[in-house]
């Protein structure tokens, strides 16, 4: 039985569009893994001791939905992680339908990923399973 945890994007949120998205995909991820146990940890908020420990069990940890990602975490973070919670999820983070967070305003060499943003990511993203994206912008920047 697999332990899979879900970066959800409806805890402490009101955005119905959020909540269409995380129906969807539980209902998908059911189908997908129809035994196993499934726990759910604010991907809004940070990590604290008990999501830690859940992340650190979990076989598999999904990143579910909405415009988590950005190029410089260091400046915002749609998606709460740092480089201890990216060592916590090291190698289990799978994304469904997420976006990449842009701002049509700035030059494209400010939306690829600084350093620090690109190592956050390499340690939490799975190597080893393919990643679900809203688009060709965040698979793009993903790449």
């Amino acid at each position: 039985m697999y332990f899979i945890v879900l970066l959800d994007i409806t805890v402490a949120d009101t955005n119905l569009g959020n909540a269409i998205i995380m129906s969807a995909v539980k209902a998908h991820l059911r189908q997908v893994f129809p035994d196993a146990f499934f726990a759910h940890v604010s991907s809004f908020d940070g990590l604290g001791p008990p999501a830690r420990e859940l992340v650190r069990q979990a076989d598999l940890v999904f990143l579910c939905g909405a415009n988590t990602l950005y190029s410089h975490l260091w400046l915002f973070k749609p998606w709460r992680i740092g480089i201890r919670d990216a060592l916590f999820m090291r190698n289990k983070v799978v994304t469904v339908g997420v976006g990449w967070m842009r701002h049509k305003r700035l030059l494209e060499a400010w939306m690829t990923p600084d350093f620090y943003t690109r190592i956050v990511y390499r340690l939490a993203l799975s190597k080893d399973y393919h990643h679900a994206v809203r688009d060709n912008y965040a698979e793009r920047r993903l790449r």
